[in-house]
């Protein structure tokens, strides 16, 4: 188990090399998405407050502990070559992916588990995470799971009195602030868990996808919180998590489009391994591709005399709009994602 590291600055946006880098498997179509965002200008967005019944229901500090520690095992639900996705039956519905993951999580609380309880996690063993988790299958990379659960408990108490509140409070609601903010102490106070980088051409990658997540479906819930929850103070800094649902809506948009051969490892579902040249260009495009719509839908949205929408507005709609395509998106057995 990784020690926490002393904080230091990361970047809000991932630093990529788009300009100089010759993409050889993900590629870009500008026309495409200039086009995309002049559809998307004149919409409505919507931010999610996320009340569903897999979420922490009550707008209190527990809700951020929630967050914290599912977020932090939010990654990985499909295995390859069946491409079957991991799902629970839980209150008459069957819940998958993320929801199912979540779902298990709510539905030991409810049977009495103190998974809220940072002195719990530290000490939860391999057998009751996975009685947690009985799923349709076992989930993947179900080991890891177990042992960054077991960091997020330790590393909780050793810094931050047990709880994720106080880590939201010492970074005074900012997700960046020169090595302070939410992000950025998610990223080095808990590297099993929520750092996400890749090495390509002498350069890091700062991806952490799951350390921009967390304060990004906290600010959905806040929202709508009637003041019960404290504002993100810099939610415009944050960008693409960039996960596997979002680059299999902008391929489906015609947004992105693969090399022939990646398209067709995808289609059958076979891994496209973690840290390969596929996966990172997968990436790369992803949060170009983001920050690139949603700047192109805010400049349209403007001279429609309309109000702009930010990271989690678009977020959540390539999100929500991956989990009803049938399109196949990559599958990749990482905790990152």
């Amino acid at each position: 188990m990784q020690k926490a590291c002393s904080n230091q600055s990361i970047p809000s946006i991932v630093a990529l090399p788009a300009k100089n880098y010759n993409f050889q498997h993900v590629f870009r179509r500008l026309g495409q998405l200039e086009c995309v965002a002049g559809e998307w200008a004149k919409e409505d967005f919507e931010l999610p407050d996320w009340r569903t019944p897999v979420h922490w229901p009550f707008d209190n500090d527990d809700f951020i502990q929630f967050l914290g520690i599912s977020t932090a095992i939010n990654f990985c639900y499909d295995y390859p070559k069946s491409g079957e996705k991991f799902s629970v039956n839980w209150h008459g519905k069957n819940w998958s992916g993320a929801f199912g993951m979540f779902a298990c999580i709510m539905r030991a609380i409810e049977k009495g588990a103190n998974l809220l309880d940072a002195r719990y996690l530290k000490t939860i063993s391999y057998a009751q995470t996975k009685k947690i988790f009985t799923g349709n299958s076992e989930i993947p990379l179900l080991f890891e799971r177990w042992d960054i659960w077991r960091e997020i408990g330790e590393v909780l108490l050793e810094k931050y009195g047990g709880h994720f509140k106080n880590l939201f409070e010492e970074a005074n609601y900012k997700c960046f602030d020169n090595g302070n903010g939410i992000c950025e102490r998610l990223v080095w106070d808990f590297p099993s868990a929520f750092s996400d980088t890749r090495e390509l051409n002498g350069r890091t990658l700062s991806f952490h996808k799951k350390a921009f997540l967390l304060p990004l479906i906290y600010y959905g819930r806040v929202k709508s919180s009637d003041g019960l929850l404290p504002q993100i103070k810099d939610v415009e800094k944050l960008s693409a998590p960039a996960d596997y649902e979002l680059p299999k809506v902008l391929c489906g948009k015609n947004i992105l489009y693969y090399s022939q051969e990646l398209e067709k490892q995808i289609n059958q579902f076979q891994e496209i391994q973690k840290y390969s040249l596929e996966e990172i260009e997968i990436r790369m495009w992803t949060v170009i591709a983001f920050g690139q719509l949603l700047a192109e839908i805010n400049k349209k949205k403007k001279a429609l005399n309309k109000e702009p929408i930010s990271a989690p507005h678009l977020d959540f709609c390539l999100w929500n709009a991956g989990r009803t395509s049938k399109i196949p998106h990559h599958i990749t057995l990482t905790t990152d994602y």
